[in-house]
């Protein structure tokens, strides 16, 4: 009998992190409060000293709004161990097994807000500027981020393998990871949602001869959902690849596309 590679616990401690990256107030009691757990409770929990029930973590992949996906690897990571019934704990690592199989799990909560801050993304991209001078304090002024925070990004990236020191230069690297497919849809969604709040704020700040928004509502049939998604890969492969072709790059520039039905339906 092997035993996890994973607990359920490392989740939580995960979106713990997560939630205290995002906002520096947030505390243990809040995300015990938004759990549905007593804090103290959720202390024993992340300590080991305690276990969470079954029918529980249903309840907190819930007020998670976990995916089906993650939601069900969740609860085979609680049944796992403390299932009452021998068999359905074996089921559940074998499940387990089956899914670090086909998705190797990240690293650990560091390697989440590497993939899910949207600014990690933009200084692997300022990295091919060729003008612009490698410092921390240059990226820092570019991104209208501190200098510290962009300092402890650099650090995040160059400690997981996106990042390495050439010269007097940051050079983009492949992590040591054959697949990246393991990231988790939360953390998608969290990098979505600060790409629309950066969104909002252009809207305010930058000048219509440097921005393009818009919006087009129109009927179709939802059967189509896949052809549309399809065309709008299409060309925002083809706009990336003519843009480009451009060396003389001077700035890192976001391209968000949504597209979603409006209206509900049973």
């Amino acid at each position: 009998m092997t035993k996890n590679r994973i607990s359920y616990r490392d989740f939580l401690k995960n979106e713990l992190k997560l939630r205290q990256t995002r906002n520096s107030a947030y505390s243990l009691r809040a995300f015990a409060r938004d759990l549905g757990i007593g804090p103290s409770r959720l202390t024993e929990i992340l300590s080991a000293k305690e276990g969470l029930s079954v029918d529980r973590a249903v309840l907190v992949a819930e007020r998670l709004k976990l995916a089906d996906g993650e939601k069900s690897f969740f609860i085979d990571l609680v049944q796992s161990e403390h299932s009452r019934s021998h068999i359905s704990k074996e089921a559940a690592r074998q499940r387990i097994e089956s899914r670090l199989a086909a998705f190797r799990p990240l690293e650990s909560e560091e390697e989440f807000v590497i993939l899910s801050d949207w600014y990690n993304s933009a200084i692997l991209e300022l990295i091919e500027l060729p003008k612009l001078d490698h410092s921390v304090d240059a990226f820092a002024q570019r991104l209208g981020m501190r200098p510290e925070v962009v300092q402890e990004a650099i650090d995040r990236m160059i400690a997981f393998g996106y990042l390495a020191r050439a010269e007097n230069r940051w050079v983009a690297k492949e992590p040591d990871r054959s697949t990246r497919k393991d990231v988790p849809s939360k953390v998608v969604r969290q990098f979505h949602k600060q790409i629309l709040e950066r969104a909002a704020s252009a809207l305010e700040t930058k000048p219509v001869e440097e921005r393009d928004y818009f919006s087009v509502i129109f009927p179709m049939n939802a059967k189509n959902i896949s052809l549309a998604k399809e065309k709008i890969a299409e060309f925002r492969k083809s706009l990336i690849q003519e843009l480009n072709l451009n060396q003389d790059r001077d700035g890192v520039f976001c391209l968000s596309l949504q597209f979603f039905e409006m209206t509900e339906r049973k």
